[in-house]
């Protein structure tokens, strides 16, 4: 018997100057940032940031009226669409800034 087993997707590191402009424009946006520890994360957008230099960020999604904050890839996943808004928020600022 025979096993192929595939290389998966690497570690994401982000690119630690626009961690620093990406956190400014966020809060310059009106948007909270709570900082977490880093996470033994891996993510096929680690192939992405191997030929660009980009970040990987993560918002919140919990809203308990709503009841939505189950696990990603699972058939309860449901999306907070408000957060979604304050996510593309902090993009068009950090596009803003930056341009």
């Amino acid at each position: 018997v025979e096993i192929d087993w595939p290389y998966g997707a690497g570690a994401v590191i982000n690119d630690t100057q626009i961690v620093s402009k990406l956190k400014t424009a966020i809060k310059d946006a009106g948007i909270i940032v709570n900082e977490i520890e880093p996470k033994m994360t891996s993510e096929d957008f680690s192939e992405f940031l191997q030929k660009a230099k980009g970040v990987l960020f993560r918002y919140g999604i919990y809203n308990e009226q709503e009841r939505t904050g189950e696990a990603l890839h699972t058939c309860n996943f449901k999306i907070y669409e408000p957060a979604m808004l304050t996510a593309l928020t902090a993009f068009i600022e950090y596009v803003m800034q930056e341009n």
